[in-house]
């Protein structure tokens, strides 16, 4: 039989490249190499390429673990990783018959290196240009999720430009939507730049914070007692969501952070299944995360986040991630697992469905 050749892209210069180190260790030990000739292209916080059957290692060597939101390496010092890229690529013995691309964060998930794929005419794991670009953007998914009559929480948006020139209508904006809030710049993952805010005295600060990150802001209602569901989605002639699971966060944590999520240890645990759901609740998060998949134009996998106000039972939508952890604690293939798909079964289904 034929191997399938398989090039395995990791690292990048976001604030979730450590994650996307664990994330291709997992992926590599699902690929089996009966089936699979798989290939390696590391890229490092400074933007260089490394390649070789031990790149993640000297990729993992050079690291340095998890940086925090105060690591400014990837604004104030830009790299052409695309062209990198395609300098490798070009320079590997046999062409890639599909990628799969574990980079999150900018570049990685937001289309541009799909778009960079599309044009090398190298199929790819994941969603496109559009539903990459659309999940990576919380103010336009909310947008495009607002039409398709999918309910999330109240929001606006702001600028930098409105808050140099009308920050007092702003505030007041803030005051009528009430607090607390969610003050999130509007194109990144992983929690950076966002925080909660809970009067209007911390308001402004909340706002420069997230400017740091972003020229554009979400501005969101927050719950004051919510539980955080998440649902897979992957596609099987159809798109397939799993039973909800329940993120649990640390009450000393008063949302899932950056820290939350990659540095305290003992910040959370994940409940699969959640429980004490009702049959009319499950039914609106799995009809909502299908609805959603559609109208953001994702494409063969997701993971897909709700808040539940434990007060009233509403059920938000909150956002649509497109490329998921795979790590070996992750929720989206633990999610997958409880329904009976193993991980390497998931990774065969992925594959296939990128080289249909």
């Amino acid at each position: 039989m034929t191997k399938i050749k398989v090039l395995v892209i990791f690292g990048g210069r976001s604030f979730e490249h450590r994650v996307s180190l664990d994330s291709a260790e997992w992926v590599i030990s699902g690929l089996n190499p009966e089936k699979y000739d798989v290939s390696f292209l590391g890229i490092l916080r400074s933007g260089e390429c490394i390649d070789g059957s031990d790149a993640l290692q000297k990729v993992l060597d050079a690291s340095g673990g998890y940086t925090g939101p105060d690591d400014r390496t990837y604004f104030e010092e830009p790299v052409n990783i695309a062209k990198n890229i395609v300098y490798h690529v070009e320079l590997m013995n046999t062409r890639p018959d599909v990628i799969f691309c574990l980079i999150h964060g900018a570049h990685g998930e937001d289309g541009r290196l799909q778009g960079m794929f599309d044009l090398l005419w190298i199929p790819y794991v994941g969603s496109g240009v559009s539903g990459s670009a659309i999940c990576m953007d919380k103010i336009i998914t909310k947008s495009i999720l607002e039409s398709a009559e999918i309910k999330q929480l109240p929001y606006f948006s702001m600028t930098q430009f409105d808050w140099t020139v009308r920050p007092q209508k702003l505030r007041e904006q803030a005051d009528f939507f009430g607090y607390p809030l969610f003050v999130k710049p509007s194109n990144w993952g992983s929690s950076i730049g966002i925080s909660k805010v809970k009067d209007c005295d911390s308001f402004d600060n909340a706002v420069e914070k997230a400017f740091l990150y972003d020229s554009r802001l979400l501005i969101e209602k927050a719950l004051e007692s919510p539980r955080e569901l998440e649902v897979a989605a992957l596609w099987n002639d159809d798109v397939f969501i799993t039973f909800p699971g329940e993120n649990i966060i640390n009450e000393k944590h008063e949302f899932y952070t950056y820290e939350a999520k990659y540095i305290d240890e003992n910040s959370n645990s994940v409940q699969i299944p959640a429980q004490g759901l009702s049959r009319d609740t499950v039914d609106q998060i799995i009809g909502d995360a299908k609805k959603a998949f559609y109208a953001v134009n994702a494409r063969w996998l997701a993971r897909i986040d709700f808040f539940m106000d434990r007060l009233s039972g509403n059920v938000y939508l909150n956002e649509i991630n497109t490329l998921p952890e795979f790590t070996r604690n992750s929720v989206y293939p633990r999610l997958l697992e409880n329904e009976g798909k193993n991980f390497e079964s998931v990774v065969d289904e992925l594959i296939r469905l990128a080289l249909e």
